[in-house]
């Protein structure tokens, strides 16, 4: 009888341990738990801009924007992109920790704007003015009055929009190939020659060659700019810094 008076003591004693051991841990994880407040953000867009994606969404943008990441006033700016942006700390680091963040944009309010337009409507940028050749999606050379420039990485190209390529150009004869195909300056022409997507961008330089006289930009062009006979094509152009 004693025995089992002991053994149910022992038990009892080791129920009342373990209760009071879980009570402890509710305690205190509950108090943990009170003391992280809940973090609220809002979606509210800084001035001029709209949202493109909640916190590690993606958008691919078609044209050059100007972008904001974060959330209730504290934001991170990318200006002058395009393409698949993420809306990440990874990609913008992390303007304010702990709470929800989110992806805007807006159409950039200099001629970074990928809409071609005549140069009469748009007011041009100051820089040095002057020429450059374009070729396939990202082959650049420069002419001659950018020598003194000394064009660097970071430098932005600004392609004055209207133009075309000219008529004379598109007529003359290049030359022929060994079958005696004759080819001129329109054969096998891959972009509108009267409206050129390059017209109206702004491209970032990112290395320059000075020795050939080559730029190579952060991107490449937005088509193809070739024909049959794989001439270059000129474009008026303005270096702003």
């Amino acid at each position: 009888m004693g025995l089992i008076c002991l053994r149910q003591n022992t038990a009892t004693q080791m129920t009342t341990r373990i209760l009071s051991l879980l009570l402890i841990l509710w305690t205190t994880t509950g108090t943990a738990f009170a003391q992280q407040p809940v973090k609220h953000a809002t979606a509210e867009p800084p001035e001029g801009y709209r949202q493109a994606a909640s916190e590690n969404g993606r958008f691919d943008f078609k044209q050059v924007v100007d972008v904001a990441y974060g959330s209730n006033g504290h934001f991170v700016y990318k200006k002058g992109v395009s393409g698949v942006i993420i809306f990440n700390n990874a990609s913008f680091g992390d303007p304010r920790p702990g709470y929800p963040k989110y992806g805007f944009y807006r159409l950039p309010s200099t001629p970074e704007t990928a809409q071609p337009a005549s140069a009469e409507e748009v007011k041009l940028p100051e820089g040095v003015r002057g020429r450059m050749y374009f070729r396939y999606k990202d082959q650049v050379t420069y002419a001659e009055e950018f020598n003194d420039a000394r064009l660097r990485a970071g430098d932005r190209v600004y392609v004055i929009p209207g133009q075309s390529v000219k008529d004379e150009f598109l007529e003359k004869r290049m030359g022929q190939d060994r079958s005696g195909s004759t080819f001129f300056g329109k054969t096998g022409i891959t972009f509108d020659p009267k409206a050129p997507k390059v017209c109206g961008r702004t491209f970032r330089v990112a290395s320059v060659d000075a020795e050939k006289r080559t730029i190579r930009f952060t991107e490449p062009f937005p088509e193809n700019i070739s024909n049959a006979w794989n001439n270059s094509f000129v474009f008026e152009v303005i270096l702003v810094r």
